[in-house]
This record gives C-alpha cells, structure tokens and sequence, in this order.
C-alpha cells in the first residue's frame, strides 16, 4: 500500500549540520503537535539538542515553551547524575532545576551531588520497607507512593536552599513547619501532611510544633464560630423563624421612623434653586392660530367668482384670472 509522504533534502548551500538541526527540530515541532511529551521526553529532546547545539530560542520555539522553561531542562539535563534522579521520580523537575542553580551560584555542585544521592537512598529503603510491610496484608505500593519524591515538600527544598547556600552540607535536620494555609478567596484549607520521628526531635522541635499549631487554632476559631452561627440558622424551627423576621420588621420600622424624624423640618433638596422662565424664553402660540382663523375666512373656491366694486357703485364679476397680485399672495399664504 502506497503512503504519502514528505521528503525532506538538504539545501544545495546547507552544510551538514545546519540541516541535521532543521530535521531535529521539524520532527519536534510536528510531535508536540500531535501529542504532549512527558517530561522524561522533554529532558531527553533538550539533551538531543544541546548534542546537536541548536540555539535555545529555536529549540524553546519547537517545544512550545518559553525561554525560561527551556533553561530548567538545561540546568537539569547538563548534570546527568541529576537527569537520572529526576527521570526516576526520585525528585521534582523544577525543584532539582531550582536547587542545581544555587549549587553552581555558590560553586557546590559536587556537595550537592553527594547529598542528595545519599538522601534518595535512604528514602529508597524506606519505601522498600513500605513494599514489604504491604506485601504481608497482600497489597502494594502504586502511584506516587512507590516514588522517592514523595518525601520532598516546599519546606524540605527551602532548607536545603538554605544549606546550599550558605555551603553546607545536608544535615537532615528540617525544622517543622506544620504549614497551615487558609485561602478565604477560594474557600480552601491545606494542611500538607508531616511524617516525623519522635525521637529525632529536640525539645525546640516540640516548641516549634506547638507553636505552629497554636497558630493554626487561631485561624480556625472564627471560622468555627461562623460556621456554628450558619448551622443554627439553618436549623431553626417555624416559631423561631416568625420571632426573627419580626425582630427584623420591628427594626426596620424604627430605622425608618428614626429617618422620618431626623427629616421632618429640613428643607427639601434644590429648594430656591428653580431659575424661572423669562418672558422672552416663552413659546407663544396666539398669533398663528389668529392667522389660521383667518385663513379659513379668505380660503374660497377656485372654482368659484367673487364680486368686486368698481369704485363707482358698480358691481363686477371679476375671474380668478383677474385677481390682483396682493390678493394672490394673501390667498397663497392664508392657504398656508
């Protein structure tokens, strides 16, 4: 069977290179329109052309991406040892972006290395030793919780933000944040979740604790009062009802008549500013009826002859034709 097909040659004036790159990023363009990569994708694409040297703008241009989103892959893909950590779910893309560039700020890369990579192993065990726990009811580990990122939260990046930078190495030691946060615009409360042994705490780690938690009882107070005051609202019975809408109406009543006296006396609003008509801003209209009352007076047949005088007492039959300028011009405008 015979399929379409485009093909693609290179430019009598292209080198080698520059047309490996145009295929590179024409079979990247043409994918990510079709199908969304994954970030292990995205991670091995920028590897591809970091190989190759495409420019970022042109590289960033094929993926959909911005510049700057282009820069994490970078970032990550330039240390391999952390490319592998993050294609393992062992940690988030843009936290181990984030981190790898404090590091080389502060020229701490090889530090860093080392204490992630023994981190991710220790929490690898721990995760063997959830397997193996699960396995004994007959359940397993699936999703998120068989990845060894699960264990990193803003709170853990943050002290290790703080490490980096000021050049020293992972202790283990996070200080607690229960991390509490209340969003009122959207109506939500996030209470992420801590997994703390009680032995690896010192007394200032309890402090904290408390503290933490004495914080969160007073966001939740007023909110637990409102909540109360909306739920006996709604649970009212008829006869409690009928005693609050007539406390509402009783109220109403006194605001009003409380208005009503605080009114009566004062002088209405504008009062003294109405400017009058002037005679000459007066539209009379006494003259053109007057004209139209005559005009139904003079307004005569055409058909018919008027008789007119001839000055010496005798009468005259006089044809339209007859009728004198002055005369016409006053029918015509009596007309009118």
């Amino acid at each position: 069977m015979e399929v379409d097909a485009v093909e693609v040659v290179q430019g009598t004036e292209q080198e080698e290179g520059e047309f490996r790159k145009d295929l590179l990023l024409r079979s990247v363009t043409e994918n990510e329109q079709r199908k969304n990569f994954t970030t292990a994708e995205k991670l091995e694409i920028v590897k591809s052309f970091r190989d190759e040297d495409v420019p970022d703008p042109r590289a960033a241009s094929a993926m959909s991406i911005s510049e700057t989103q282009y820069g994490r892959f970078v970032s990550v893909v330039s240390h391999p040892w952390l490319h592998k950590h993050v294609v393992a779910n062992c940690v988030g893309m843009t936290d181990a972006a984030e981190l790898i560039k404090i590091a080389e700020k502060h020229k701490w890369v090889d530090e860093f290395q080392k204490d992630l990579g023994d981190w991710v192993d220790e929490h690898r065990q721990v995760i063997e030793q959830e397997r193996r726990e699960l396995a004994k009811i007959g359940k397993k580990l699936s999703g998120s919780a068989e990845h060894v990122k699960k264990f990193i939260n803003r709170n853990l990046v943050k002290h290790w933000s703080n490490l980096i930078e000021n050049q020293r190495r992972f202790d283990g030691d996070v200080r607690f944040k229960f991390g509490i946060v209340v969003d009122k615009q959207k109506g939500t409360i996030t209470i992420p979740s801590q997994s703390l042994k009680v032995n690896d705490l010192t007394s200032g780690d309890f402090g904290t604790i408390i503290g933490e938690l004495h914080d969160a009882v007073d966001k939740f107070l007023p909110m637990m009062r409102e909540r109360r005051v909306i739920e006996e609202a709604t649970s009212l019975t008829e006869e409690q009802k009928q005693e609050e809408l007539s406390r509402i109406l009783e109220q109403r009543e006194r605001q009003q008549q409380a208005e009503q006296q605080a009114n009566s006396g004062r002088v209405a609003e504008g009062f003294g500013s109405v400017k009058f008509p002037q005679p000459n801003e007066v539209d009379v209209d006494d003259e053109t009826e007057g004209d139209e009352s005559r005009s139904e007076e003079v307004d005569t047949p055409d058909h018919e002859s008027s008789a007119v005088g001839d000055g010496a007492g005798n009468a005259k039959d006089e044809t339209p034709d007859e009728v004198s300028d002055d005369d016409a011009d006053s029918t015509e405008e009596s007309g009118k």
